[in-house]
């Protein structure tokens, strides 16, 4: 479906309601993507001005899908689908200096070719959780010295194309796709890594959703249901009881597959899939606020309308 043939739009759309930019520090990044092209571009977003930009640096493979993590100084691209014969999983791993915004790739790789599998991370590591069709596997990359390892315990069951949300504690999955679209939340604790099946549930099965979190709660935004088509649903976890609720406030317009950034103060989706039928991608970057869960449309837009980036972020909340 992500690499159908696409048209793509500009960020046209208009917010339901006047806002002003979050003033807080850091950037938001959407590294890669897909508009029918792989992309290597990398573009950023100012938290503080809400202004967009290309660096000066691109991925290295171009690549959809891909994992988005980061440190409080650097963030990773870990795998995703790219050029290769049959649009081939990738294994390598980018790393973003964000003083400098220097892009390079570690010497240290995937064993297993991934992706569409959900980002997480603790202060200390970044996790590729899922991917592929069914993937229980969890891949870890550790900051201090830009080592992959594959851990050896495993998700509770096979999942694809899920948001991926943390806290300071624990990594969780929320929705995605095996073999059909699910409303599963796994947990991981990055204490132990010991992973849990949560009774709790996303109010709808789907798959493709945006996630992003604030320190209390994790959000997956949107996404491509069953029938399938996009939808408006914005679900959340709470993490202090590992809770499940819905915004109160959908999304004005459906979308899926952005790239997830946040700040302290508001979660972003850069890019993403306007029409799960017929593939076309946004340029548009959507806000929200976690204080009031209200969403607007950003003046700020990516360079190429496109979805499946991977996104990460400097000076937001982890």
């Amino acid at each position: 479906m992500i690499t159908s043939a696409f048209k793509t739009f500009s960020s046209s759309l208009v917010a339901g309601a006047s806002y002003t930019p979050d003033g807080s520090a850091g950037k938001g990044y959407c590294m890669g993507g897909t508009d029918g092209t792989y992309r290597t571009t990398v573009n950023s977003m100012a938290f503080a001005t809400e202004v967009s930009a290309v660096t000066g640096y691109s991925i290295t493979d171009a690549v959809s899908g891909a994992a988005g993590v980061n440190s409080s100084t650097t963030g990773y691209r870990i795998a995703g689908r790219g050029t290769g014969v049959g649009h081939s999983d990738g294994t390598g791993v980018d790393k973003i200096i964000f003083a400098s915004e220097f892009i390079a790739s570690i010497s240290s790789y995937l064993s297993t070719g991934t992706t569409f599998s959900a980002g997480t991370n603790s202060s200390s590591a970044g996790y590729s959780m899922g991917g592929d069709l069914t993937s229980t596997r969890v891949s870890a990359v550790t900051f201090s010295n830009n080592t992959t390892t594959t851990n050896a315990a495993t998700l509770p069951g096979g999942i694809a194309r899920a948001a991926g949300v943390n806290s300071t504690t624990n990594g969780y999955t929320v929705a995605g796709s095996s073999g059909s679209s699910v409303n599963y939340i796994f947990k991981m604790a990055f204490s132990n890594l010991a992973m849990s099946w949560l009774s709790a549930t996303a109010s709808v099965a789907r798959s493709y959703p945006t996630g992003v979190n604030s320190s209390t709660r994790g959000y997956a935004i949107g996404g491509t249901d069953s029938i399938p088509q996009n939808i408006t649903t914005v679900d959340g976890i709470q993490f202090s009881n590992d809770s499940a609720f819905t915004a109160s406030t959908a999304l004005a317009t459906s979308m899926s597959a952005g790239a997830g950034v946040n700040s302290a103060n508001r979660g972003y989706t850069m890019g993403s899939t306007y029409n799960s039928s017929v593939p076309s991608s946004w340029t548009s970057i959507r806000g929200f606020v976690f204080s009031t869960e209200s969403n607007f449309i950003t003046t700020a837009s990516l360079s190429q309308g496109r979805s499946g980036g991977a996104g990460c972020q400097s000076g937001g909340y982890i």
